[in-house]
């Protein structure tokens, strides 16, 4: 890449120039089988139309501002964007008819006597162009002690959000990729307790999760074993899906864009930094801790960006109920499988600036990977739940090592001390009143499991590539289960003023809550529940007054149901018989964009002679 002239300008004095700092140089690494069959698609249909001069929406994932950065260099700012980059667009015309380079950003920083404007090439980091919605990664140079960044287009230009990475010194953070509707607790509890054993730090990323395995991970942060990240929804407010489909059209609940984060996250904090999913265990093989085993297997080679640890999968079977649930009958029921699948990577954060799911797109000239051979991830591919189990601990035999040796995956002694922790933390009164309340039937699991099987993965394992889908759970449909509660991330997305040829979005302030607590926020007299996939119904009392200063929460139930629950339609059911369609509180509501639901619409469980319904279409 070619550095670019950036413009310095002192508040008080006139211009001046100064040159940008030369960045990584990326070169092509060698792409692994799965990739390869990926672009494959692309090459079956070469004629793809291209529309031209679309618009291009960028949402931020994140903005880290680094004072200084041991591999960005000081005050720098590094970007994590999720961008309909397919099909790519011609760049936008701006009004005195020059052209801006759709493959840079403009960024504009300042400072209490300084202000700087920095134009930075951005790089793809999904190597694919499967889905519509591409992660890139941007950095560039700024001004010491910044106060605001906007990002710059040729007719304006938007302040954004940035944030100070953590400083914090850790040996290893573990970065588990987005949960979405999970109730794996059982994954969970093993996971947690075998990363802390070992020296690594859980920054788990969460979408929504069953309300009590929510809030069995929350006592667990507040112990300082895991910090729960809020990953927010791709949203561009008012966008319509033909110009971006942040919805149908992005990979795998944006995790290439996640695992981005958490490497800039932690990037000058934690020596190394992996990428696991919950199902996921990796325990040291070769040393005693992580940090340990990490580095032994750096010592004495080239200079590494990544390595690869291999992933063997095992069947687990697993006590349903949490009274009867211990670690050390996880390890006694583990089944190997032989059968090895995609590894995931341990990074050095000072070699290595962004990462896709399994790799980095490319490797940093002078750099190597490195594939490890001395150890390997347990992958729990099959989880089955049971209600009884013998275990003799007299008896009891660790699970053996893939390789047929004599080895075994973790010692008696070892399983004993994770057992010991599992047990302190469970006696703690308020641990142990959430532990009775975890699910004992994986609902949603099955769900997602049969979706990516019949959208994804029966034609990567059929080789019919050409028919696969953007893979993703929101392209699943839930129907909400009336007896399970789930938690699910909000968070306010920003409308935002055009700008050419990109247009940036956010979101601030996340929080986690429960439909039926934000439904109850308005009313605690009105009842949720789905009609279907997509449709939300609220039952509401026939003498409900104006909402007055409740009007907000109201608009918050109808984003709730919109981005989070990714209804289409939201119904207000009234008794028939005991309500005026022009009058009371159906009258507000034509305020707010509901209208009369057609009576030959009606569901069966809601029939026209016995209910009234208004429907706000999503």
């Amino acid at each position: 890449m070619n550095p670019k002239a950036i413009q310095l300008r002192d508040k008080t004095g006139p211009r001046k120039l100064k040159t940008g700092e030369e960045t990584l140089s990326p070169r092509t690494d060698k792409q692994i089988d799965s990739l390869l069959l990926m672009q494959n698609r692309q090459r079956e249909t070469p004629n793809k139309p291209i529309r031209q001069r679309r618009e291009l929406k960028a949402f931020i994932n994140s903005a880290y501002y680094y004072p200084f950065s041991k591999s960005l260099g000081k005050n720098a700012v590094a970007f994590v964007m999720t961008m309909n980059l397919v099909v790519r667009d011609q760049p936008s015309q701006t009004e005195n008819g020059t052209f801006l380079d759709p493959t840079e950003l403009v960024i504009f920083a300042e400072n209490a006597t300084t202000d700087v404007t920095v134009r930075t090439p951005f790089m793809r980091v999904t190597p694919h162009e499967v889905c519509q919605m591409i992660t890139i990664f941007a950095t560039a140079q700024l001004i010491p002690n910044v106060k605001s960044i906007s990002m710059v287009g040729n007719n304006g230009m938007a302040e954004i959000p940035f944030i100070i990475p953590s400083y914090e010194k850790r040996d290893v953070v573990v970065c588990i990729s987005p949960l979405f509707v999970s109730e794996q607790w059982q994954n969970f509890l093993l996971a947690v307790h075998i990363y802390k054993k070992y020296g690594a730090h859980m920054n788990l990323y969460l979408i929504s999760a069953v309300t009590s395995f929510y809030e069995l991970m929350k006592e667990y942060e507040k112990e300082g074993y895991m910090t729960i990240q809020p990953w927010i929804k791709v949203t561009f407010p008012g966008v319509p899906i033909t110009t971006a489909d942040p919805h149908n059209e992005i990979e795998f609940r944006n995790q290439a864009a996640c695992q981005t984060d958490c490497l800039l996250q932690f990037k000058e904090s934690a020596r190394f930094v992996t990428f696991l999913d919950l199902d996921d265990v990796l325990i040291p093989r070769i040393a005693p801790t992580y940090v340990e085993e990490f580095q032994k297997l750096m010592d004495g080679k080239n200079k590494l960006a990544y390595m690869t640890y291999h992933k063997e999968n095992y069947d687990v079977t697993t006590m349903r109920d949490s009274s009867k649930f211990s670690l050390t009958n996880m390890f006694a029921n583990l089944e190997l499988k032989h059968l090895r699948e995609t590894g995931k990577i341990v990074v050095d954060p000072r070699n290595l600036n962004y990462t896709w799911i399994h790799f980095p797109p490319t490797l940093p000239t002078g750099l190597e990977k490195y594939d490890v051979t001395e150890n390997v991830i347990t992958h729990l591919k099959t989880i089955f739940w049971t209600d009884e189990q013998n275990l003799n601990k007299n008896n009891f035999e660790p699970p053996m090592y893939y390789d047929n040796s004599s080895a075994k995956i973790i010692s008696n002694k070892e399983i004993q001390e994770l057992e010991d922790g599992l047990r302190k933390m469970i006696e703690r009164p308020r641990i142990n009143k959430i532990y009775s309340k975890l699910p004992n039937n994986h609902y949603y699991r099955d769900l997602v499991v049969n979706c990516y099987n019949d959208r994804y993965y029966r034609y990567d394992h059929a080789g019919r590539i050409g028919e696969m889908k953007c893979p993703g759970p929101h392209l699943c449909g839930f129907h909400q289960h009336p007896k399970i509660t789930c938690m699910h991330v909000n968070a306010t997305h920003i409308p935002m003023k055009t700008l050419h040829p990109i247009t940036y979005y956010y979101a601030k302030d996340p929080y986690f809550t429960e439909a039926e607590k934000i439904v109850s926020s308005v009313s605690p007299s009105w009842q949720v529940g789905n009609v279907d996939e997509k449709t939300l119904a609220l039952k509401i009392p026939h003498d409900q007054p104006a909402l007055r200063n409740l009007k907000r929460n109201f608009v918050d139930v109808l984003e709730f149901a919109e981005d989070q629950l990714e209804m289409n339609r939201v119904l207000a059911v009234f008794e028939k018989s005991r309500v005026k369609a022009t009058e009371g509180f159906p009258r507000t509501l034509r305020y707010v964009g509901f209208r009369p639901y057609a009576i030959n619409n009606h569901p069966a469980s809601l029939p026209a002679d016995k209910y009234f319904i208004m429907s706000y279409k999503a």
